[in-house]
């Protein structure tokens, strides 16, 4: 009796794809064609082999699998050969979302020409991918920022003087924005952004305040801190 191994099975499901071991190549400008050429020149494997071993991962085979049973469509390749190339053909895959995301931002902004296209699909290097998108990349904004180009500014100011313990400040005076009535209103959605800003501005004047003194037991309070070594 012949004993079954896990990977006989596994040979007859896939007897009826022998033919495509003679698959053409996909055309140098397609991403799979790209990649295979990439990888090819990469590890230094003939492309036919390298092709064959995509066509054969994205079919589900395992790379042991692979190595196995397979030896005749890859050219005999071992399977230390084929982890190298599932796992840069991964990188590419992943770089190839990328590049998609990218393409879609950049066309997104209406800046997207062929040439520009082209370099993006041509490169094969995620740093050099992130550099050529560095210019059309959106900066990201602050919550104070965002605030400031809803125009709240005014709003933000009219907030810090009403919570100013400085009595030589105006208190419950609207800004010339504003409609006059006095005080600021509350609960409204212009003032939830307008929040932002002053804890943008409180950043900068806290760090001119002078240090809080220190605190002595239960009820003394405005006396600064003790020296550790004097009595």
């Amino acid at each position: 009796m012949i004993r079954q191994t896990p990977y006989s099975k596994e040979n007859e499901q896939r007897n009826n794809s022998e033919h495509s071991a003679n698959r053409a190549l996909p055309l140098s400008g397609e991403p799979e064609g790209a990649n295979a050429s990439f990888i090819s020149h990469s590890l230094s494997l003939p492309l036919q082999s390298v092709s064959v071993v995509f066509t054969l991962l994205n079919e589900g085979c395992t790379i042991p699998f692979i190595s196995r049973y397979r030896k005749e469509r890859t050219g005999n390749l071992d399977e230390v050969q084929i982890t190298n190339i599932s796992d840069l053909y991964n990188r590419l895959k992943e770089l190839g979302k990328r590049k998609e995301t990218i393409l879609k931002t950049i066309r997104e902004q209406e800046k997207l020409t062929a040439e520009l296209e082209a370099k993006i699909y041509s490169c094969m290097d995620s740093t050099e991918l992130e550099d050529i998108y560095l210019p059309y990349k959106p900066k990201r904004r602050t919550r104070a920022q965002i605030a400031r180009e809803q125009g709240l500014e005014p709003l933000a100011l009219a907030i810090m003087r009403e919570a100013s313990p400085n009595p030589s400040e105006r208190r419950g005076e609207a800004p010339p924005d504003l409609p006059e009535g006095g005080g600021v209103p509350m609960r409204t959605r212009e003032d939830k952004g307008a929040l932002n800003l002053p804890q943008h501005l409180s950043k900068v004047s806290a760090s001119l305040s002078p240090p809080p003194f220190g605190e002595v037991g239960w009820g003394f309070r405005g006396y600064p801190p003790r020296h550790p070594y004097r009595t």
